[in-house]
């Protein structure tokens, strides 16, 4: 059995044996940056952004788009405190403006919906108003994926941002 905390065991689960995971380092953020973003995020930037995020995977991914190329490039500075929590999440949502509205509406059922549903959204005609291209729409927004038959988030903000987004 494997338990996951983020600030760790607590009582309950203080005699257990612990692995602790740590964030990237600034060189696994670089490669994990240049795997995305070729070539685009400097160096003295990615330091920056592991140093803002913890090194936090998603966290790295997701930074970059609420940066513009001349700050991903390092020729102008980056705002100081780099923008998190809030601006991350906007950034989900603004993700999804330029989708379709049968793509919105996916993302608003999923957003508000429990595990079953979410379930029931990858079957076709199960969920009125949500179809698999809408889906598909969906994953290359990079907002959600399907896998095993569900939908999942790419991350909890992004389901927050966009049910909060929904009109």
């Amino acid at each position: 059995m494997l338990f996951a905390c983020r600030d760790g065991p607590g009582e309950l689960l203080a005699d257990l044996p612990g692995l602790e995971l740590r964030g990237l380092d600034v060189d696994a953020a670089k490669a994990l940056l240049d795997e995305r973003r070729p070539g685009i995020v400097a160096a003295q930037v990615v330091e920056r952004l592991v140093e803002a995020t913890g090194g936090n995977p998603l966290a790295l991914l997701e930074a970059p788009s609420i940066l513009t190329e001349d700050q991903l490039a390092g020729r102008l500075p980056l705002p100081y405190p780099l923008p998190m929590g809030e601006p991350l999440g906007q950034a989900f949502a603004d993700r999804a403006v330029g989708l379709s509205d049968d793509a919105k509406r996916a993302l608003v059922i999923a957003a508000a919906a429990d595990t079953q549903t979410l379930r029931a959204l990858t079957q076709e005609g199960a969920v009125p108003g949500v179809t698999s291209a809408a889906l598909e729409e969906c994953e290359s927004a990079e907002l959600v994926t399907v896998q095993g038959g569900r939908v999942m988030f790419r991350h909890p903000l992004a389901r927050s941002a966009l049910y909060k987004a929904a009109s």
